[in-house]
């Protein structure tokens, strides 16, 4: 054939191959010369397909450009962007890339290769940038053709541009009114930029269009979780489950909403249905061990947790649960390896050291916890916890200065997320500032509305200012939305507790402690409203009951020894007293009711230590009695040195 003898001239007399001539012109294309020259090179080109398909037919892989070969008479740019298709469909990108960069130089309009050139970008060369710019010239080129519009989406999801991406499913819209993809993405969209109730519109639109398809219904589902709708969730979960029973991911779903529900047996069957359907995944393995641990199957949750690590060694919540695990069950030195595994697999994760240093903390190694918050500071110095911990490490070893430096920056840095708000108001929650905690929270709350911890966090402080009407309004509203949270009775009950209504404090702590499982929290709400009734007997038998759930139940400690002090039995509420100062040592009102015990007991010198530690912490928030109290004692000591 003639073209033979012209490729022999340009390359030099030798053996010829179409992967050596390949080479020779992948910097440079074959130019158009409008003339019989042309059909040399188009024919040479189209002959290598064959000779592409032939020997490399099998080896296509993931990155193959699906794109339907152009009609009509052949061009030289049809002839390179044909033999790309080749080339990608054998497996060969770089060669197709290669090809695809000669149809677009021989003529800029070439609309099909600006796509097949994007996809290779994308999928080869990991270029998103380079991507987009072929499907923005694809799209100016195609207007009304879904296709370029979804290969950008795609690139705008792994970017998180989900503004972007919601223009892009709308312009769909606008050419094809019917279009299901473009609706499920404008879900997705609207979803992701916190519009849930648009989310769940556009997903009724595409259900519309495609009623048996499962997806619309799972993403749908998601968006009625959002709005607190988890009866209609669940209604949209069972429908995509008839339609596909084998989707792990509907599935999770489905268990987490009937988890946010109570029915923990149902949302466990679920868990493990998911787990059946994907035994690989470690994600589906923990979400069902953190529910064996709701339940406190903690053999169960444990088992599932060593399984996790088992399919994935690098997925790293499964440490981080096994790590909480052994936190709950107080083996401390297993929960800081734990959480260590972790640090060594995401160091730049922050909340991790938190969580060390809570360990950490626990067994008194305050020098160490407070380093892994100060490690935590570096890596997210906005985030106020990591101080406020800081700062009670720094307490509890002596160092005054930093403890009053961490407390400072706490108390005067500007805050500008909701998040920051609440964090601060903790900080003066803990610190007795109950003032300035409710003007923190209610900042929060107007910042976001649907922060629902916020609530709970403003009803506290509410309580404990003796603005019982308004610490139930924002209790009620959380039950209102979660009618099976248990804490949230709990809440309610410490309000009426407060109040003297006693009544409704058991009928709502007794609900608690159902949703619960009996829970010792939970048990030793329902204790500490024996005890203000005088019901000792009954106390004493919940706050015991919590400590064979858990020995290590701070609220039950605290009951009994408050409880034994009230009774007169001084010896023995200390020993609960400083069990609960070994448990955690940063429970500064303990510190009052050991030096009361203390005092009653005649041992002045420790009465002084324990309310001075109060005082020092505390400050000018310390209850009147520590002051009254120390001013006693060395009042006491100074008469005493006189008489001498």
């Amino acid at each position: 054939m003639r073209y033979i003898a012209i490729i022999l001239l340009m390359v030099g007399v030798g053996t010829f191959s179409s992967s050596y001539a390949q080479d020779y012109f992948e910097d440079d294309c074959f130019k158009s010369e409008g003339s019989y020259m042309d059909e040399y090179y188009i024919e040479w080109i189209l002959d290598d397909i064959d000779w592409i398909s032939n020997d490399f037919g099998d080896d296509k892989d993931e990155t193959d450009v699906d794109v339907e070969a152009s009609e009509g008479e052949t061009t030289l740019a049809d002839a390179y962007y044909q033999r790309g298709l080749a080339y990608s469909s054998a497996g060969d990108q770089d060669l197709a890339l290669l090809d695809f960069n000669c149809a677009v130089q021989l003529d800029p309009t070439y609309v099909d290769a600006y796509y097949a050139r994007g996809r290779l970008r994308l999928l080869v060369e990991e270029d998103q940038e380079g991507a987009l710019e072929d499907f923005d010239r694809y799209v100016g080129l195609r207007p009304d053709d879904d296709r370029g519009y979804i290969a950008r989406i795609f690139i705008y999801d792994e970017q998180q541009e989900y503004e972007r991406m919601l223009e892009d499913a709308n312009a769909i819209l606008s050419f094809d009114s019917k279009n299901f993809i473009a609706y499920a993405y404008v879900g997705y969209a609207q979803m992701e930029l916190d519009e849930y109730e648009l989310a769940r519109d556009a997903y009724t639109q595409a259900i519309e269009i495609e009623p048996d398809n499962w997806y619309p219904y799972m993403g749908r589902a998601r968006a009625y979780i959002a709005l607190v709708d988890t009866e209609a969730a669940l209604v949209d979960l069972d429908t995509a489950i008839e339609l596909d029973p084998n989707h792990g991911d509907i599935w999770m779903m489905r268990a987490s909403a009937l988890q946010s529900t109570g029915e923990y047996e149902q949302a466990l069957n679920s868990y493990s249905r998911a787990v059946e359907l994907q035994p690989d995944s470690a994600q589906y393995i923990v979400n069902r061990g953190n529910i064996y641990r709701t339940l406190r199957r903690y053999d169960q949750a444990m088992a599932d947790y060593n399984d996790a690590v088992q399919v994935d060694p690098e997925y790293t919540p499964a440490y981080i649960s096994r790590a909480s695990l052994y936190s709950e069950l107080h083996e401390l030195e297993r929960a800081i390896e734990e959480y260590t595994l972790a640090i060594e697999q995401e160091p730049e994760e922050s909340s991790y050291y938190r969580q060390r240093a809570t360990a950490y903390f626990s067994l008194h190694d305050f020098e160490q916890a407070a380093a892994d918050h100060t490690q935590a500071i570096e890596l997210e110095p906005e985030v106020l916890w990591s101080y406020h911990s800081r700062a009670v490490m720094y307490y509890l070893m002596g160092e005054d200065e930093l403890f009053e430096a961490d407390a400072s920056h706490i108390e005067t840095v500007r805050l500008t997320e909701a998040q920051r708000y609440s964090e601060r108001g903790t900080w003066y929650s803990m610190m007795i500032d109950y003032e300035h905690a409710l003007m923190d929270f209610t900042r929060a709350i107007q910042m976001q509305p649907d922060g629902y911890n916020y609530y709970l966090s403003r009803s506290s402080a509410y309580t404990y200012l003796g603005y019982y009407d308004l610490a139930l309004t924002d209790v009620n509203r959380i039950i209102e939305l979660f009618p099976h949270f248990w804490y949230a009775y709990a809440a309610r009950s410490f309000v009426s507790y407060k109040q003297g209504d006693f009544e409704a404090a058991l009928a709502d702590i007794n609900r608690a402690i159902e949703l619960d499982f009996n829970g010792p929290m939970s048990i030793s709400g329902r204790g500490r409203v024996y005890f203000e009734q005088g019901d000792y007997e009954r106390a004493i038998a919940d706050y015991e009951q919590a400590l064979e759930i858990n020995a290590y139940t701070i609220q039950a400690l605290q009951g009994l020894g408050e409880l034994y002090a009230a009774m007169g039995d001084h010896e023995r509420a200390i020993t609960y007293f400083q069990q609960v100062l070994e448990i955690n040592p940063g429970t500064f009102s303990t510190y009052q009711h050991l030096g009361n015990s203390y005092f009653e007991l005649g041992d002045y010198e420790a009465a002084l230590e324990a309310y001075q530690f109060n005082l020092r912490f505390f400050g000018e928030n310390a209850e009147h009695e520590v002051v009254e109290r120390i001013t006693e004692i060395e009042a006491m000591n100074i008469a005493a040195t006189e008489s001498e």
